[in-house]
């Protein structure tokens, strides 16, 4: 009876370290599969290449070309920016901010390239929706408070060097500006996607800007969408409705091409269908020296910011206050001696539908130009 009782406890026990040790290979084996997850989240999560303090302790190292290279303009240009836009940037109670240069640098970078928002966030070490933040900020403090102090009309002596700078492009006397729109290539909108489809079967959203000598904007329209034709944008722009004859003086005007209206102060070429007198082929010979620059000054803005090569759209808003931006800074740099040799040719998408003949008086002012040219 004894040994029959020792023998039930034997066998108890030897089930019951086979139990525990089936429990225990069981926790192992729980323990293991968690740490494998783990260590593969780990592995996923650093193997995104990240670059730490590249802000902070990389591009302070950079040399000056380098700086230039990596962030399309001189360090000198960026701290006059860092300067001006300093005041204007307003800190949030509760957090505590990224520093103004590192914003800056993430915006820059973000024109100067078409890296995507995740990429940008790898690279400065933040957040995806902290660069999307930054660039958002960035660009509308420049596009609401820079644009009046560096994209604004020269008076009096300033207006004399901008005349004087188009005397030595061509021999039409009194240019103080050339005109022209620039398209910029977006992803399709949303919405009316059809209305942003140009007619060189991409959509895009107009630049408008007139350019002086020196490729310097001296006033931008930016938005309408890239199915509008040039005279219809024109016409709708603060330069015609309301401004250009508190501008432009009597006697002086802007040049641009035939997809706008002739006006006393806007002149266009005359349309050549093989019969133009020698006269008039030299005016619009003139008429497209000076009017170059404007072409130049475009291709500078997205030579520069090749992010306005094509923009990834979310809202029409935030590429607006983009584009203004880029403008800006274009001033800036130019201002500051800052050049870029890298050059993006623009498109012609222009229409050209008879709108030459629309004011008397501007037909008579070219006629005068034609004429002083024969002299």
């Amino acid at each position: 009876m004894a040994d029959k009782t020792r023998r039930k406890k034997g066998l108890i026990t030897l089930a019951i370290k086979k139990l525990m040790d089936a429990n225990r290979t069981r926790s192992l084996f729980i323990l293991m599969t968690q740490n494998d997850f783990v260590t593969t989240r780990l592995l996923r999560r650093d193997s995104v290449p990240r670059i730490r303090l590249y802000a902070e302790s990389i591009v302070p190292r950079y040399s000056l070309s380098d700086f230039k290279s990596h962030f399309r303009l001189e360090r000198s240009s960026f701290e006059i920016i860092c300067g001006v836009i300093g005041s204007h940037l307003k800190r949030r109670k509760g957090n505590i901010p990224l520093a103004l240069e590192k914003q800056l640098l993430i915006f820059l970078w973000f024109m100067g390239t078409h890296d995507s928002f995740r990429s940008l966030a790898d690279r400065f070490g933040i957040s995806t929706s902290t660069a999307h933040i930054c660039c958002w900020k960035i660009a509308r403090i420049i596009s609401m408070h820079l644009v009046r102090l560096f994209i604004k009309w020269p008076r009096n002596e300033a207006l004399d060097s901008v005349t004087q700078g188009f005397s030595e492009k061509s021999k039409l006397p009194g240019i103080v500006g050339a005109i022209d729109a620039s398209h910029v290539r977006i992803t399709a909108p949303q919405i009316h996607q059809e209305s942003y489809y140009n007619r060189k079967k991409f959509h895009s959203v107009i630049l408008q800007a007139v350019s002086d000598h020196r490729l310097l904007f001296l006033d931008i329209f930016v938005g309408w969408p890239g199915s509008s034709h040039d005279a219809r944008v024109f016409k709708n722009s603060p330069l015609f409705l309301d401004s250009a004859e508190k501008v432009i003086p009597k006697n002086k005007y802007i040049l641009g091409d035939a997809a706008y209206p002739l006006l006393p102060w806007l002149m266009t070429p005359f349309k050549d269908y093989g019969t133009l007198s020698r006269e008039k082929q030299n005016y619009n010979k003139q008429h497209s020296r000076g009017r170059q620059v404007v072409e130049r000054a475009f291709g500078q803005l997205k030579g520069r910011f090749r992010r306005l090569t094509f923009f990834y759209v979310h809202k029409i808003e935030f590429l607006t206050y983009c584009i203004v931006a880029a403008c800006v800074l274009h001033n800036i740099c130019l201002i500051n001696d800052d050049e870029i040799t890298d050059f993006c040719a623009e498109p012609d998408i222009n229409v050209y539908d008879e709108l030459n003949e629309d004011r008397e008086s501007g037909i008579q002012f070219r006629d005068e130009l034609v004429r002083h040219l024969s002299q």
